[in-house]
């Protein structure tokens, strides 16, 4: 194939760079085709070829996409070390718009790793860096993933406010994706506190959504649209409305 044409020709003129890029390209060609594996091992090609020439864009997305492959693998470690290298040649580099997804993707490694602290830290950086760039959608992102770590620390009130401000962020730049999921965390809260009307109104409006953006056509957000129908049908059995869970849970 044409990538593999490029290889060759790159391999013959004994370019690094251009071998180097060439091997991030198939990296993401295989993520597209779902090989992971091989994903895996044309990102780490990739980098041993550009890491000893000037440091590039291309480096920084081959150490992004290998910490994301080790995210999936749940191998937190290793996922942490390639997102530091990252963050550390970008700053290098001064490539200041790639900040904030490294600082936010860095956040969730830590909270994985239970350390709320630091999760809380890089979060409230990547808030500053998206708003320094206007990028709203990942604000409000990343605004709801801090009400998740309040969340799990049961501080439900604090993490109610994370939620909503997060949900009208999403609201005030259209993603209807970002709704759903801030509303199914409204939900998942309101289900903890036992308000299950509320949790029954979320978890529904949630799904409305959903369903809107046709979900079950996009990969794993099946898993989200399932997620939902199970929420639904717990709040119903709770709530002793036999029948809707019945609907939902089968």
């Amino acid at each position: 194939n044409i990538a593999n044409q490029a290889l060759n020709l790159a391999m013959g003129a004994n370019d690094d760079e251009k071998i180097g890029e060439v091997y991030y390209m198939l990296g993401q060609i295989y993520l597209q085709q779902d090989k992971l594996n091989e994903t895996e091992q044309a990102n780490l090609q990739a980098i041993d070829y550009l890491q000893n020439i000037a440091p590039g864009r291309t480096i920084i997305s081959a150490h992004m996409a290998l910490g994301n492959r080790y995210i999936e693998r749940t191998n937190y470690p290793d996922a942490m070390d390639q997102y530091l290298k990252a963050v550390k040649i970008t700053e290098e580099i001064g490539e200041e718009k790639i900040l904030p997804n490294l600082y936010n993707n860095l956040g969730i490694i830590y909270l994985k790793l239970n350390n709320t602290n630091k999760a809380l830290e890089l979060y409230s950086k990547a808030i500053k860096s998206f708003e320094a760039i206007d990028d709203t959608v990942n604000v409000a992102g990343t605004t709801t993933n801090i009400g998740s770590i309040y969340m799990e620390l049961g501080e439900f009130a604090i993490a109610r406010d994370y939620y909503e401000k997060g949900l009208e962020l999403f609201i005030s730049c259209g993603h209807r994706g970002g709704q759903a999921h801030a509303l199914f965390k409204l939900g998942a809260l309101d289900e903890q506190i036992e308000d299950y009307e509320k949790a029954e109104e979320e978890f529904l409006r949630s799904l409305e959504l959903q369903k809107e953006i046709e979900t079950l056509t996009v990969g794993s957000r099946v898993l989200f649209i399932t997620e939902t129908y199970v929420s639904l049908g717990k709040v119903y059995l709770l709530m002793g409305k036999l029948d809707l869970a019945e609907k939902y849970l089968t």
